[in-house]
């Protein structure tokens, strides 16, 4: 999936747009934290969704791969919002529904999802080498920037040879049955930090042998944000703040 997403950042039709994008992207993740969340957090799902599928011409498929993960994450921490847990003496633990907990739940998980979709919205449209030089920009410390695009190197190294050494075991018959697959994923989980720790000393090797001196210099193609989109994409916000405020006084007093 992050190579997909690397592409598509790469190759969408707002790849150069940087700043409009960190723009759009900040203000639905500011509105996703304070807005209500319903309808709020949804309509900056769906501005977000739109803007990366409709806007950017980023394929649906790819969109929801990258919400994925995220979202199943979010199942799993607000699942147990739902319940409440008592000891009584002579009964012991009493499990029960909570609709406080419920509450609690959906509200957590509206803004979630909304902050989420905005995340995935900015890493979908825009490349990570154009964030850098942006924050180059607003100086941050360069070895900052350097650590975060190592890393983000580093990434990519993890994922080729994991999907490697997934490939070589499926071919062997690996994942035939439940006990051979948790003894290939065990095996797999043993081998992957000593190949990733290699590659990475070999990283560092070669960034020595080309006269690293400190700085990484990276190609940025951003263009300078033009006043009518950013005025679009404040219009935008300014619509899911009005439309959300309106109906909260509509439907709460």
């Amino acid at each position: 999936m992050i190579q997909a997403l690397d592409t598509w950042a790469q190759a969408n039709r707002w790849h150069d747009r940087v700043i409009e994008n960190e723009v759009l992207a900040g203000g639905l993740l500011l509105l996703a934290m304070f807005l209500p969340p319903f309808p709020g957090a949804l309509l900056v799902f769906a501005v977000s969704i739109m803007a990366a599928t409709a806007g950017a011409g980023v394929p649906m498929r790819v969109v929801a791969g990258a919400m994925a993960a995220p979202c199943l994450f979010l199942a799993v921490g607000v699942l147990p919002m739902l319940f409440s847990v008592r000891y009584s003496p002579g009964i012991g633990l009493d499990i029960e529904f909570s609709r406080a907990g419920m509450e609690m739940a959906s509200a957590a998980g509206l803004r979630s999802l909304g902050a989420t979709s905005a995340l995935i919205f900015l890493c979908v449209t825009t490349p990570v080498s154009s964030q850098l030089g942006v924050l180059r920009r607003l100086r941050v410390p360069d070895f900052l920037l350097d650590i975060m695009l190592l890393t983000y190197r580093l990434l990519f190294l993890f994922d080729a040879i994991l999907g490697r050494m997934i490939i070589a075991q499926d071919e062997r018959l690996g994942y035939r049955d439940l006990r051979t697959g948790f003894r290939s994923a065990s095996l797999v989980i043993a081998s992957l930090f000593i190949q990733t720790l290699a590659r990475a000393q070999a990283m560092e090797r070669g960034l020595a042998a080309r006269g690293y001196d400190g700085n990484l210099h990276v190609l940025d193609i951003s263009r300078r944000p033009k006043a009518l989109r950013l005025a679009a994409i404040l219009a935008a916000q300014g619509f899911v703040i009005v439309l959300s405020l309106a109906w909260r006084m509509i439907y709460h007093g």
